[in-house]
């Protein structure tokens, strides 16, 4: 620095020149920004939780251009195999929180709604057209797995721009059951 016409100079060891400032300033801001990500095929929304009851998890994963299927094992045990396919899949996932004082305490529910995506808006209690799909998960023997919903009433209404209003009110006989009613805003602007 021992150029005079150097414009960045200490005066003493304790001040900066405003032009360090400036140049310090300007490296947090670069630092600051964010590049935008791209949409991908699943995205998760918490718009509206009017379904899931106090203090447990719940939420909704949207999955854009798959298929589900409900398959079998060897051993007779039901399961869903997602691959991909041309439908929207609706999975609303709701998860008890555990009791740390109790092993195998875990409990969770899935369901899954299937759409054609040239019919979201629709009202139904048909669910061979539009299949929905209850699965329990515990330590609890013989009552877990993925059942067909065959009980119930489905209604998804459009509100404004992408946003969509979902009610579901479904029943399922092999298994008991804490989730039974979804009432659910959601955004399918992926």
């Amino acid at each position: 620095m021992n150029n005079k016409n150097s414009r960045c100079k200490l005066r003493n060891s304790r001040h900066l020149t405003p032009c360090f400032l400036v140049f310090f300033s300007v490296i947090i801001s670069f630092l600051s920004c964010k590049s935008k990500n791209n949409l991908p095929s699943t995205s998760s929304d918490t718009i509206s939780k009017l379904w899931c009851p106090e203090s447990d998890f719940c939420e909704l994963e949207i999955l854009i251009d798959k298929h589900l299927q409900l398959k079998k094992d060897k051993f007779g045990m039901s399961y869903v195999e997602i691959s991909e396919g041309n439908k929207i899949i609706l999975k609303f996932k709701y998860k008890r929180t555990e009791n740390l004082d109790l092993s195998d305490s875990n409990y969770r529910e899935e369901v899954f709604v299937i759409l054609d995506p040239n019919e979201v808006e629709l009202e139904t209690n048909n669910f061979k057209r539009t299949p929905i799909i209850f699965g329990r998960w515990c330590f609890c023997k013989g009552q877990a797995g993925n059942f067909g919903v065959r009980k119930g009433k489905l209604s998804i209404k459009k509100l404004k721009n992408n946003f969509y209003h979902l009610k579901l009110n479904f029943k399922v006989d092999e298994v008991p059951q804490i989730i039974s009613n979804i009432n659910h805003v959601f955004n399918l602007s992926v």
